[in-house]
């Protein structure tokens, strides 16, 4: 897998292409409105399980380049990822 884009909190623009208005990616089965709101990258029903650093899904997506953007564990949540034995 390529390196991730790792950010603390959601860019106002895409690093990649620098459009506006990235997307909050959400799992599950979306409902007819959550799919065609443009708010929402939809990313499947099935979580990607996390990698040795502890990450799973992205949080946010482009809706222009398609680039992936994933949150930034913080040191407690690196902390808990450790201990949790996964």
């Amino acid at each position: 897998m390529s390196e991730k884009f790792l950010r603390s909190n959601k860019p106002k623009i895409c690093p990649s292409c620098k459009h506006q208005g990235l997307q909050l990616c959400i799992l599950g089965y979306p409902s007819e409105e959550d799919w065609k709101n443009p708010k929402y990258h939809c990313l499947g029903c099935i979580p990607e399980p996390p990698d040795v650093n502890g990450y799973g899904d992205p949080k946010w997506a482009c809706p222009k380049c398609g680039l992936l953007i994933w949150k930034r564990l913080s040191p407690r949540e690196r902390e808990d990822w450790e201990n949790s034995g996964l």
